[in-house]
């Protein structure tokens, strides 16, 4: 793998998980929510409330996001509660691995180094040494529910797709993963699949539109460029300066009919 690749893949890391940030400080435990307790008051004592998840489990789940692999990721799904923000969150990332493997930009040399903390866990990667704190952990019924990005919680940073699918040209669909802002508000991150029927179709154009009608070209878009017929690939765009609530435009361009076809998701902010 060449340089430049390896260093894309580092900042694309650093953008995901919370900005392009150094290592700060340790982060305070908040009260949970009524239906779920904050996890891991301190790394080295296990509570007997059977709400609450492992130290074991809690270290896997960030190692495994450390670990920039999509088997660790998938397998860290085991250790949340299903339809929680903590397994959405691990969708989002397991796309966003995905998508750096079918852009060519993926490096397996990537892996954070994890720290304990009081109340979770500081992951550093190599390079310019950026650092994310994933602390504040909820549980219910022993997994994972909710936790703390860089002090931000991801149950108000990401929104799911609804599974629902939208159709363009030769029978090929688009599915909408997950839109994330990322901690330091620095960029909305958006994530999709195409799944290509009997057209070849290349990667559309894609633009964010906010809530107050401002409409913007992304910073960076990668996934497979020209995708062959009866084939799937994922694909992450970053939109700077934009927040959630607004419509994702994907503008496909069919090369046996000369038609362009406009796909829309809504990113909603509940």
């Amino acid at each position: 793998m060449d340089m430049r690749a390896h260093t894309l893949s580092a900042a694309l890391a650093a953008l995901l998980l919370f900005g392009l940030t150094g290592c700060g400080d340790d982060t305070l435990a908040t009260p949970a929510p009524d239906e779920t307790v904050s996890a891991l008051e301190t790394p080295s004592e296990e509570s007997s409330d059977p709400d609450l998840p492992t130290n074991e489990d809690l270290e896997l789940f960030v190692e495994a996001i450390a670990s920039d692999k999509v088997a660790s990721l998938e397998a860290a799904q085991a250790v949340t509660q299903e339809g929680s923000a903590a397994a959405g969150y691990l969708e989002y990332y397991t796309h966003n691995v995905n998508a750096q493997i079918d852009a060519g930009l993926y490096s397996s040399d990537l892996a954070g180094k994890i720290k304990p903390l009081e109340n979770g866990f500081e992951v550093c990667y190599p390079g310019e040494e950026h650092c994310a704190e994933y602390t504040d952990f909820e549980g219910k019924n022993g997994k994972i529910v909710d936790f703390h990005v860089a002090e931000q919680a991801v149950s108000e940073r990401l929104v799911m797709g609804d599974g629902q699918n939208a159709e363009t040209f030769g029978g090929a669909e688009v599915e909408f993963i997950a839109a994330y802002m990322n901690a330091s508000n620095s960029h909305l991150i958006v994530s999709y699949n195409l799944y290509t029927g009997d057209e070849e179709l290349d990667i559309p154009l894609i633009t964010y539109r906010s809530a107050d009608g401002r409409q913007s070209e992304s910073e960076t878009h990668y996934g497979m460029f020209s995708l062959s017929p009866d084939s799937k690939s994922s694909y992450v765009a970053f939109f700077p300066g934009a927040s959630l609530g607004g419509e994702v435009h994907l503008d496909f361009y069919s090369y046996e009919t000369y038609q362009d076809d406009v796909v829309i998701f809504e990113v909603s902010e509940e």
